[in-house]
Parts: C-alpha cells; sequence; structure tokens
C-alpha cells in the first residue's frame, strides 16, 4: 500500500476506494492503515508535487552567510515567505539554504532584498538552476 501511495495515488475523487479495490479491501481499512501509518510516522503527508515552471513560475537556490548565534531567528524571517519552499543550514561558510518559487524575476528580487534589509545580512548568493535534471524517487517496501 505505501509504494501505490507514493507513486501511483489516483487523483479521483475517492482515491482511497480506487486503492481499497486495487487491494481488495475496504475503503475504511485503507483509511484505517494511512492514519496509523501517519500516527507511527511513516507517512508525513499525502500532496502533489507540482511541477512549478508548468504553472508559469520561477525560482532559484539561495545561500546566506549568517552568524552562528542568528541561524533560527533568520531562518523564521525566510520562513515568513510562502515563495520559500525549502529552507535548510548547511555545514558551509554560507550556511543558510533556501528554495524560492515566484511569478517573475523581479519578484525574486524583491524578495532577496527584503530579506537582506530584515536580517542585516547582505552576503547573499544566487545559484540559479541551469538545467533541470529530476529523478524520481520511490521506496521499496518489499525485498524484491
Amino acid at each position: 500500500m505505501l509504494e501505490r501511495l507514493q507513486s501511483d495515488f489516483p487523483v479521483i475523487e475517492k482515491p482511497f476506494h480506487k486503492i481499497a479495490s486495487d487491494l481488495d479491501i475496504e475503503p475504511q481499512e485503507v483509511v484505517s492503515r494511512v492514519k496509523h501509518l501517519k500516527n507511527q510516522g511513516y507517512i508525513r503527508r499525502i500532496a502533489p508535487i507540482i511541477d512549478s515552471r508548468e504553472i508559469g513560475l520561477t525560482g532559484t537556490l539561495v545561500a546566506m552567510k549568517v552568524p552562528e548565534n542568528r541561524i533560527e531567528e533568520v531562518a523564521e524571517t525566510v520562513n515568513q515567505y510562502i515563495e520559500v519552499s525549502h529552507n535548510y543550514q548547511r555545514n558551509h561558510e554560507y550556511n543558510l539554504w533556501y528554495t524560492l518559487s515566484t511569478t517573475s524575476r523581479q519578484k525574486i528580487d524583491q524578495i532577496i532584498d527584503e530579506i537582506s534589509r530584515e536580517t542585516g545580512i547582505d552576503e547573499i548568493i544566487e545559484l540559479p538552476s541551469l538545467q533541470m535534471y529530476k529523478i524520481g524517487v520511490s521506496f521499496s517496501f518489499t525485498d524484491k
């Protein structure tokens, strides 16, 4: 069931009914198992992965050089922007990295400028992608 959830989730009105039918179990059993796996921490969430470029967004990767004692504070400032999808600390002189996706190049520049002004951090580099090499990630739960 986990493999089905991660790689072949039906995009229909009643997806758990379809999964139940395919697995020859009751829909309530599928929902019960999903809730159990979520409560146990095996499932973090069920959500779509949207190709931001396909819906007209542009994005970039941003790295900031933040004093260690300000990491949490600056990360909170960055996280206030709904355009930020990932924000993580790295063991590097540029130690706070985040991805930014929005509707235009100008909006990216505006957000980076705002974050710089709000935090007082001006050592910021932008690493826009040149070519996407997307791979699918799925986990096997059997010995096959």
